[in-house]
């Protein structure tokens, strides 16, 4: 007897990578658009001394345009996850990067601090679509190790950005000031937004898709919400997310006044270390074929609190030096590398149709964490090596708790 004939020739998503761009120019292009959002953080860190005698602001103002934007990329994502999944992957992303475009415009010609903070949180609205949509785009296409090939490919674009980002932007700074910063971003934004529009397939088809309505978006968070899997998988990055963040808020403080580097060097330092996350992330396939997700995930997670352990103690004693500080970060680095692709991927490997809300809930809860825990963290303790590898211990601490939780009896979908 015959197999059935499939439904109309619905061409699966896998074909549309293999047929239109391939594996490596579709990582590419992800990694491009899940990266231009963390570049309008990274590259005007730098300039924040030389906004404020511009702008005429406190400090505390030019700090509030990044909170602002950290809160809109979250509440953002909660929006484009269910669109994504009700209307195809490319017209949210479109508009999504339509209005960064636009308010990245507006940021190359801010007057005041306030007309740049409003203009920060537009930014983040637009900014968090790509963040979210490129990961349900994955979602589409793989699942397993080939979704963490895909993955780890992308690293290799956006991790980029934390290597040369602040550095980029200290070198455009001395060149034209801290408005040319956003004209080259509003650049990469238009060209983001050309490639989406006329490069990407959309890999949600139709037949897919579910009907879009505020009720529907609700019970779906709310039932991801008690998915085990999902949100013990979700916590475990956003304990890598806060870990990054605090390092972020307090590094340079940390290595200018106790290990005194000039902001170049410290550019450097940041560099080598997080290139530790880049080059980890490129054996996340062949781990997951080997020791599976779960294995990799405890393991990972027992060398990361070595790794936060070590550095604590040798900063207790006295005896971090800067090469023990470097080596300690590049390994923590490192563990966030070969853990955060293979919890994202098994936590929405079984989402099926709602990959987009599900994807969206995983970032929103990594930014929102992330935030907070460097907010408290900057405003309750002084920028100190203790404190930047305290938190560091706990974050991947907790990382590495959440992580048994999710894969506990009963939390298997």
């Amino acid at each position: 007897m015959s197999a059935p004939l499939p439904a109309k020739s619905a061409t699966p998503p896998s074909a549309l990578t293999a047929a239109g761009l391939g594996l490596g120019r579709t990582a590419a292009l992800l990694g491009l658009v899940s990266t231009v959002g963390p570049l309008a953080i990274d590259m005007y860190l730098p300039a924040f001394p030389a906004m404020t005698a511009d702008l005429h602001a406190r400090p505390a103002e030019v700090q509030l345009s990044l909170v602002v934007f950290f809160c809109a990329m979250a509440v953002g994502q909660l929006v484009y996850g269910p669109l994504s999944d009700a209307f195809g992957r490319k017209r949210p992303l479109q508009v999504g990067l339509a209005l960064f475009l636009v308010a990245t415009i507006g940021c190359v010609f801010a007057p005041d601090i306030h007309s740049l903070i409003a203009l920060r949180a537009l930014q983040g609205l637009g900014a968090c679509s790509g963040m979210t949509i490129s990961r349900a785009v994955v979602r589409d296409q793989h699942t397993g190790p080939q979704a963490a090939k895909l993955l780890s490919m992308m690293i290799l674009v956006w991790g980029v950005s934390p290597l040369f980002a602040p550095l980029a932007g200290s070198l455009i700074l001395q060149i034209g000031g801290w408005r040319l910063i956003f004209a080259i971003l509003t650049g990469l934004v238009g060209l983001t937004l050309a490639l989406v529009t006329f490069v990407l397939p959309e890999s949600h088809p139709e037949h897919k898709r579910i009907e879009p309505s505020a009720p529907a978006m609700l019970r779906t968070y709310l039932r991801l919400l008690r998915d085990r899997r999902l949100m013990g998988l979700t916590f475990s990055n956003a304990s890598w997310s806060g870990s990054v963040f605090s390092y972020l808020a307090t590094s340079s403080f940390v290595f200018a006044h106790e290990y005194h580097l000039s902001p170049l060097a410290y550019g450097g330092m940041f560099g080598i270390c997080a290139s530790g996350m880049v080059m980890s992330s490129q054996t996340n396939s062949w781990l997951m074929r080997r020791l599976g997700a779960e294995r990799q995930l405890r393991r990972v997670g027992l060398a990361a609190m070595g790794a936060g352990l070590f550095l604590t103690t040798t900063v207790l004693a006295h005896l971090a030096s800067l090469p023990v500080m470097m080596l300690g970060s590049f390994l923590l680095f490192a563990s966030q590398g070969v853990s955060m692709t293979p919890a994202s991927v098994t936590a929405l490997d079984h989402q099926g149709d709602n990959a987009g809300a599900a994807a969206a809930l995983m970032g929103a809860v990594q930014l929102a964490t992330g935030s907070a825990i460097s907010g408290l963290v900057s405003a309750l303790f002084a920028p100190e090596a203790i404190v930047l590898v305290g938190t560091q211990l706990a974050c991947v601490t907790f990382g590495a708790l959440a992580c048994r939780v999710a894969f506990w009896r009963g939390a298997r979908p």
